[in-house]
């Protein structure tokens, strides 16, 4: 009977649907391991799979803490149609931020720059040899299954389009690499420029830029007010959001890790270590 039970288990344990990830030592790797996702960790081998294969490459980028991330699994990553046409069209990589901050700046560049925010979970689609064709954050499901039926039809059936979108990637690229190197100075021009870029986004009755859900942004409103000593936070901006305040200092600072919808009332802490 002892037999029979021993038996059992090892036959069940056997049988746990486990991915690649399973042999990580990432928490937040190993969190993904018994996704139906076929994941790979960053490295050579997910790369040269799509190679091998001709397939786009979707990454993922998160770390342990964050909310967004967890929603995004439940929601995604653990259902089994997203995971189907994840499994059969693209090469999947899943990439803790902690564990290599080269990548996840690099792709957080690019992610900004082709929409003007950034965030993580960030989600990025790029061909086989690291050129991103597509690029965000959190998506809901049934989002998420449009943009990538969408991407899936066009790499087959619009080649043309998927390496026009990569050349303009590539040189942006390029050319982040080529000024990183230069001296740059600001003039009233430039700042001119930077306040009407956020302008465009500044929602002028909750506060804040762009929808919710939102990330706290002091940079931009203290760009906008140094530039612009009329533009003020809007009442529901400055008393609602994320604050805590660091010791030895004497105001309230906007915590980076929170992210709250758009009327500021509601809170979604995305980690506790501050």
């Amino acid at each position: 009977m002892l037999l029979m039970v021993f038996a059992f288990y090892d036959e069940a344990f056997s049988l746990k649907p486990y991915n690649r990830l399973v042999h990580e030592k990432s928490p937040y790797l190993l969190q993904h391991k018994d996704n139906p996702i076929h994941w790979y960790p960053w490295g050579e081998e997910a790369l040269a799979a799509a190679q091998r294969e001709n397939k786009p490459i979707f990454l993922s980028i998160g770390y342990s803490t964050c909310h967004w991330c967890h929603v995004l699994e439940k929601e995604s990553f653990e259902n089994e149609e997203v995971a189907a046409l994840l499994n059969e069209a693209f090469i999947c990589i899943k990439v803790d931020r902690e564990e290599h901050p080269d990548v996840d700046q690099f792709y957080m560049n690019v992610v900004q720059a082709m929409t003007g925010s950034g965030g993580w979970p960030l989600t990025v689609v790029m061909t086989p040899d690291k050129i991103p064709i597509f690029g965000g954050t959190y998506f809901p499901r049934r989002e998420l299954m449009t943009i990538l039926v969408a991407l899936r039809s066009a790499w087959i059936e619009q080649p043309e389009k998927i390496k026009e979108v990569g050349d303009v990637v590539r040189k942006f690229i390029e050319a982040g690499d080529r000024i990183s190197t230069q001296s740059v100075s600001l003039d009233e021009t430039m700042l001119k420029d930077f306040y009407k870029k956020f302008l465009i986004s500044y929602d002028e009755i909750n506060g804040g830029f762009g929808l919710g859900p939102k990330i706290s942004a002091d940079h931009e409103n203290a760009a906008a007010v140094a530039h612009r000593p009329t533009h003020r936070r809007s009442t529901r901006d400055k008393n609602g959001g994320v604050h805590f305040r660091p010791y030895g200092a004497g105001r309230n600072l906007r915590s980076p890790r929170g992210r709250v919808p758009s009327l500021f009332h509601r809170p979604h802490l995305a980690g506790a270590a501050f």
